[in-house]
């Protein structure tokens, strides 16, 4: 496939993209959006903007300014809609360093495309998942490089720096770096990966103590929690596989859990199925190492919202992050299976004694 096909087909779905999300031009304010833009009226302090989120907090503060169209929903609209497009290109630039350009261009325009992204980007309090979303990408394309130096190194930190500006759970784009390492990279060892590899630990303790100290420390919300720790694993991972079967056949978007309707056995299936797949997944890493990568990377990912209690289970906008990997993953699948169908019908076609040819 020619750079100027790719290109175009790139553009096609940015277009189809932007039409998809045509409606929320008419949308008002809904839940906790006027929570979130009312701050924006006021000058953003530094402190604002250093802590998690802040980068969240200044983009809703550069829609507040836009006094030329008036501080209506329509300009907060258009900013996630172009802020997901951005994600989006985000996520390609990432896919073309795992899969060939057609299965790039399919991870992309099931990342723009898919109804499971419809919440975070329709919903403007969800920007905080875009943003988050793209620092993610950027840091794994950046340390994904073919010949990896010292500025993919800078790049990657920067972006982790915007993931966690989006939403403290940005942080995990870390930990899914260190995903990437275990299975896609092959290192030469050395003392100096062993010293880089350090630092990044470093950095990435550092990084969470300070939003633990900013997010979790004394944050009343958090005491509001009903379930113990069994419970509300149980409870999560249920929620988890009935989102995921909304990425299958989303048909019942937006989701209200019904977690009492649940009875031990299924709590224990719930949890039991998750950690067979997250091992089935592990064993065929050599195998099929992108389609691995890409559905660990969902549980990497969500990681914190299984063990730090809130009083609320997953939901579509939290699976922004999540819907990465996922894309990447059924791209992977695609492609192994192309490359399955091609070797066969090579092999179809070689006559019988071509083995001893």
């Amino acid at each position: 496939m020619s750079s100027g096909a790719v290109t175009g087909l790139l553009v096609g779905l940015a277009v189809a993209t932007c039409v998809a999300y045509l409606p929320v031009s008419t949308a008002g304010f809904v839940y906790e959006d006027a929570s979130y833009i009312g701050p924006a009226a006021q000058p953003i302090t530094l402190q604002t903007v250093m802590a998690p989120r802040g980068l969240t907090a200044l983009s809703f503060r550069v829609g507040a300014l836009a006094r030329g169209v008036g501080a209506h929903p329509r300009v907060f609209h258009a900013q996630n809609v172009l802020l997901h497009l951005v994600a989006g290109l985000a996520v390609y630039l990432l896919a073309r360093r795992l899969l060939a350009p057609p299965f790039a261009l399919m991870a992309t325009g099931l990342f723009w495309l898919h109804p499971m992204q419809t919440e975070a980007v329709a919903y403007i309090a969800g920007r905080a998942e875009i943003i988050a979303g793209t620092g993610v990408a950027l840091a794994l394309w950046a340390m994904a490089a073919p010949v990896l130096t010292w500025t993919h190194v800078g790049v990657a930190l920067l972006a982790v720096v915007v993931a966690i500006g989006g939403k403290e759970l940005g942080i995990m784009a870390i930990p899914l770096i260190g995903l990437y390492t275990l299975i896609l990279r092959r290192w030469h060892w050395s003392w100096r990966v062993s010293l880089a590899l350090g630092l990044a630990a470093l950095v990435f303790v550092g990084l969470t103590l300070m939003v633990m100290q900013m997010r979790l420390v004394g944050n009343e919300y958090l005491s509001r929690a009903e379930r113990g720790g069994f419970g509300y694993l149980a409870y999560q991972s249920a929620a988890l596989w009935t989102l995921m079967g909304q990425v299958a056949w989303p048909n019942a978007l937006t989701i209200d859990h019904d977690m009492e309707g649940l009875s031990r056995p299924q709590m224990v299936f719930a949890l039991v199925s998750g950690a067979w797949t997250v091992l089935a997944c592990w064993l065929v890493r050599h195998r099929w190492p992108v389609v691995s990568f890409g559905a660990l990377w969902v549980v990497v990912a969500l990681l914190p919202r299984f063990f730090v209690r809130i009083p609320e289970y997953l939901n579509e906008h939290q699976m922004y992050v999540p819907m990465i990997g996922i894309s990447l993953a059924v791209a992977g699948t695609l492609q192994a299976v192309d490359a399955w169908a091609r070797q066969r019908s090579r092999e179809s076609l070689c006559v019988p004694d071509c083995s001893s040819s």
